[in-house]
């Protein structure tokens, strides 16, 4: 009924039924390759399944909370794991798990599986869409077997096959998804072929690891590699993996001979003939007999369609390994390097400094900055993804009900910013006790109270990139007196017992996974803290930049005369004018708002919908902020309206009674800061700041995701 028993019986036209990744393998099957043995768990099953648990309606309400059109790929990475769960926490139809026993247990008793994604949208002559679905190789036993079929059907609805559909338009989801069942070959070297290089149509390239193929294509092993020619079938080139520890034994291109790379070659151009266009083919060798696993279309970047952005977006996704060495990078190398270089440029004498010193200082600055903004990009922002590794581990193995609960479990003791409240909150403590006075502080210079004026000199020696405007007197003086009516215990919600979520997990952890579970958890715990952190880092480069940008600036200003404030600005002005000067937050929330945003704000809604980021509801005047230097306007229980919370605001936001983004996702660092302190908080909510007015009455509802306007104030 809802199993077709073998991948022969499978044709063209079965497509909508099996999917493509099954036609193809059927296909190839049927032309006299050798194909492992399989079957097809059809599209039928998980309707069936989704019909059964009643899944339809709340994934339409998790799609529905925002157009894909104004999501982030935070947003659809946490969509995504919202509809995840509700599959994979799910049952089986009593007489569909029946069938699938019975079926595995008559054909594949004992036996090692891949279950592959086969999605009516996949492995056509038009598209490929590799990576978007899940496959999970060397499955044994029958609960494994159901829950990594779980994982296939739950992977329709993966950030990556939401990009492709914000993007192209491609619903990779309306067709359903069928399942693969394939005995799994345990080659002993596999690897993949492209019929035609995406880099040089002229060429054929061979990737090949020993072991299984997953190795290669999760990026856990670096393989060896052959260029051959395409049209005369010579070996242009080969390249091997970096060497690492000696091992015994023969190495595998010398296991690689030249009649295998031959046969591999064939195979690819037979895949290319089959299909009628260029391939990309998995295979493996037992012994001397060479398997086909698959093959499917080889689609290049232009071909997709995809934007620069959402390509990048994608490339977040990281291996375990991967990440690994990000964090090496990062923590050994690149964390020291900013540190020093902040530290270089703090104790620099920019007023000893003559006027083309100075020129020469701000270039290397914005240099400087340029250089640590591709890091961001490059290292900082990729790491983060080792959160949401570990969240989707935890989620399978727990199957929560909320499925960002995981986080409890990667709440730190402290990071940069948490850092800087806490002496900021001493100080707003000391001034509700009169110790010193308000009015001492808001007059300047030392107060007389040694421990305040200690704490003082250390937040604007230690944070005082992330705490713009603090060092003015007066403007110090208004946030203390404002923290000092918060209510005692309201400063910071206390974390959860991280201990007994732990044993919970590792409780449920297989035995032979527990080791790389810790080590999957430690990861994730420093992603966590460095996904807060980066921004500090990064805001210490450019406060340095911004302070020899005014000891410019006051050069011109103090002139002897305008003949000589005229010089001064034609020697400036090339550094000056640089770009990267020019960006300011509220002019960068105007460029993301846009046209469209000013037009919706002449008819505004009464309800905005957007993510839930953290529990809980709160009602109250909304304060929007344009700019940090405005967060010193919030006032305590006011709403807290913004693009976006960066640590240098992170101090203030215990004032607000809720807080509403307009960049959304669980992860981002105002949903940490709202969980922090236990403030309700909506993000994700397009044109936040400009649909929402200063005074407008709102109530923000964190478990839905809803900021509904209750007053407005014209």
């Amino acid at each position: 009924m809802w199993i077709t028993p073998s991948l022969n019986q499978i044709k063209e036209t079965d497509r909508r039924v099996a999917g493509g990744k099954a036609v193809a393998l059927a296909t190839l099957a049927g032309s006299g390759m050798r194909v492992p043995d399989g079957a097809c768990l059809t599209v039928k099953a998980y309707n069936d399944f989704i019909s059964f648990n009643g899944i339809r309606g709340r994934i339409l309400v998790e799609l529905g909370r925002k157009d894909l059109k104004d999501m982030r790929w935070e947003e659809m990475w946490d969509t995504s794991q919202r509809i995840r769960n509700l599959i994979i926490g799910g049952s089986f139809p009593e007489d569909m798990r029946k069938e699938i026993r019975r079926f595995i247990r008559d054909n594949f008793k004992g036996t090692a599986l891949v279950i592959r994604s086969s999605s009516p949208a996949e492995d056509s002559s038009k598209t490929s869409y590799a990576g978007v679905h899940e496959s999970y190789v060397d499955i044994r036993g029958i609960s494994s077997i159901e829950e990594s079929i779980l994982g296939v059907w739950a992977s329709l609805w993966s950030d990556a096959s939401l990009v492709y559909r914000k993007e192209l338009g491609v619903d990779t989801s309306s067709g359903g998804m069928a399942v693969v069942l394939q005995r799994l070959i345990r080659g002993e070297f596999s690897g993949v072929a492209f019929s035609e290089n995406p880099m040089d149509p002229s060429e054929i390239v061979i990737e090949a690891v020993p072991g299984l193929n997953k190795l290669l294509v999760d990026g856990e092993v670096e393989p060896h590699r052959w260029i051959i020619d395409r049209k005369k079938g010579y070996q242009k080139s080969y390249s091997s993996p970096r060497p690492k520890k000696k091992t015994s034994g023969v190495g595998p291109r010398d296991r690689f001979s030249q009649k295998r790379i031959d046969e591999v070659v064939k195979l690819a151009r037979i895949s290319e003939d089959i299909f009628k266009s260029p391939q990309d083919v998995e295979w493996t060798f037992k012994g001397d007999v060479l398997y086909v696993l698959q093959s499917r279309p080889i689609t290049t970047v232009n071909k997709k369609g995809l934007s620069e952005r959402s390509v990048f977006d994608l490339s977040l996704k990281r291996s375990f390994r991967n990440l690994e060495d990000l964090r090496k990078k990062i923590e050994g190398q690149l964390i020291p390097r900013i540190n020093e270089q902040t530290r270089s440029m703090k104790e620099k004498d920019l007023t000893a400094l003559a006027d083309n010193g100075l020129v020469t200082e701000i270039s290397r600055r914005v240099e400087a900055l340029e250089g640590w903004n591709k890091v961001y990009w490059d290292d900082f922002i990729p790491y983060g993804h080792g959160m949401r590794l570990f969240g989707q581990v935890y989620n399978d193995i727990l199957r929560p009900e909320d499925p960002h609960e995981f986080i409890e479990m990667l709440r730190p003791e402290t990071t940069l910013s948490l850092e800087r409240d806490k002496i900021f909150f001493k100080m707003a403590s000391m001034v509700s006790r009169k110790r010193p006075p308000v009015e001492t502080v808001r007059k300047g210079g030392r107060t007389g109270v040694g421990p305040f004026d200690r704490l003082y000199q250390e937040l604007l020696d230690k944070y005082g990139a992330i705490s713009p405007g603090l060092e003015d007197p007066a403007k110090l003086a208004v946030m203390l007196e404002k923290m000092s009516l918060l209510p005692r215990g309201a400063k910071r919600k206390k974390p959860e017992k991280k201990a007994l979520m732990e044993k919970r997990f590792f409780d449920r952890v297989p035995k032979g996974q527990k080791k790389k579970a810790r080590e999957l958890l430690d990861l994730a715990r420093s992603s966590y803290v460095m996904r807060d952190d980066d921004n500090v880092y990064l805001a210490g480069i450019e406060k340095e930049l911004e302070r020899a940008v005014g000891e410019a600036l006051s050069r011109i200003g103090r002139a002897r005369n305008r003949e000589h404030r005229e010089a001064l600005k034609r020697k400036f002005s090339p550094v000056l004018d640089h770009p990267l000067l020019g960006k300011t937050h509220a002019a960068n929330i105007v460029k993301s708002s846009g046209k469209r945003a000013a037009e919706k704000a002449l008819i505004r809604p009464k309800q905005l919908r957007g993510q839930p980021a953290s529990k809980g509801i709160a009602r109250g005047k909304a304060r929007v902020v344009l700019d940090p230097s405005q967060i010193k306007e919030l006032r305590p229980g006011e709403i807290l309206v913004c693009d976006s919370i960066g640590p240098e605001m992170t101090y203030a936001v215990s004032l607000a009674g809720g807080i509403v983004e307009r960049r959304g996702g669980m992860l981002i660092h105002g949903a940490i800061v709202a969980r922090e302190y236990g403030i309700p908080c909506v993000t994700g909510v397009p044109d936040a700041a400009t649909l929402l007015r200063t005074g407008d009455e709102v109530t923000i509802d964190g478990y839905m995701g809803l900021v509904i306007v209750t007053k407005d104030p014209l």
